[in-house]
């Protein structure tokens, strides 16, 4: 993939998370949003069960099986005995599940292969859990959909699909903390299984001090990954953009520097490094490997050497600066570190 394609792909992510947002929170205000957003709902049971039931496991209890249904109510059921804190965590683990997923995600999408591998990883868990431990008509016939579409979509679908589908399930899941945040300050759950002790109520008979106080603690838990979760998204997606080349008054995109280019060539020979990876930092916080040098024409070759300080000086890339180097030697190759 070029670097102007990595570009698009990072602006596309960003643009259609926003649009998420927006005609997700429009769902609220719209006649019959609610029933038009009530699939979005079951991302988040099933986020939600599913951390239950993974936390369960990550304390060495066993997960035994969870329904959900078409209110959106859902219950999971493990078996294990780890004592006051561990029942605590697993319940915890229900709550700051979405958040969890969601912050994953963010991080996941700001490229289209580590996308691609997060629907996959995504979609074979949701297999699994099909076949072990999801009970029910509705909850395996909606498992069963959504880990389908994971899986299409990242063996089948374009590579941007991949990513802009991974954004769109983790806009979902954060926006869920706060739309179904008031189960967080709730004593009972009220489920299609019957009425039973909220997770936070759990949480306090297991430990202590209110159940409210719970509730607070694992929301604001549940906020500071998602910040961290769009930090990395966006601050990310600015600084990892291989193909992002500083624009430079005086001079357009794309114009050739060969007498940058002959400058480096010559500290490049100065010095024995290894094949494998020329590593420029564009405007100290991007950096564009080898692989991606050698998708680049000799004018945006240029452009990357150009706007960069070299730190390695791999032998393979001799026979791209020579290419640019016969008719400009440089004037101050000491100029290159």
């Amino acid at each position: 993939m070029s670097a102007s394609n990595s570009l698009t792909s990072l602006q596309r992510a960003q643009v259609f998370l926003v649009l998420s947002v927006v005609v997700t929170v429009a769902l609220y205000f719209v006649p019959y949003g609610h029933v038009i957003g009530r699939p979005l709902m079951w991302l988040s049971t099933l986020a939600h069960e599913l951390g239950h039931g993974i936390a369960a496991l990550f304390i060495g209890g066993s997960f035994e099986e969870f329904n959900m249904w078409p209110n959106g109510s859902g219950v999971a059921q493990w078996r294990g005995n780890p004592g006051r804190l561990g029942r605590a965590f697993v319940s915890a683990g229900g709550l700051v599940g979405p958040a969890l997923v969601a912050g994953l995600g963010f991080a996941m999408g700001r490229h289209e292969r580590s996308a691609r591998n997060t629907l996959i990883f995504f979609g074979g868990l949701l297999a699994v859990a099909e076949l072990f431990v999801v009970r029910g008509w509705f909850g395996m016939l909606f498992v069963a959909a959504v880990a389908a579409a994971c899986l299409a979509t990242a063996l089948k679908a374009k590579p941007w699909a991949s990513q802009v589908t991974v954004v769109f399930l983790s806009v979902q899941l954060a926006l869920s903390v706060f739309s179904r945040g008031d189960y967080l300050f709730t004593a009972e759950a009220h489920t299609s299984a019957g009425v039973m002790p909220s997770d936070v109520a759990q949480m306090a008979n297991a430990l202590f001090l209110p159940y409210w106080f719970w509730g607070a603690l694992c929301g604001a838990l549940s906020v500071a990954v998602l910040l961290l979760g769009l930090r990395i998204f966006f601050k990310g997606a600015a600084a990892e953009a291989a193909g992002e080349m500083a624009e430079r008054p005086g001079r357009g995109r794309g114009e050739a520097r060969p007498e940058i280019a002959a400058g480096l060539l010559l500290a490049m020979r100065g010095g024995g490094c290894g094949d494998d990876s020329l590593q420029v930092d564009v405007g100290r916080t991007r950096h564009v490997s080898l692989d991606v040098l050698e998708h680049l024409g000799d004018a945006e070759l240029a452009d990357a050497v150009g706007d960069g300080v070299v730190h390695h000086r791999p032998q393979r890339a001799l026979a791209r600066l020579e290419s640019l180097d016969d008719d400009h030697p440089p004037e101050r190759p000491g100029a290159i570190e």
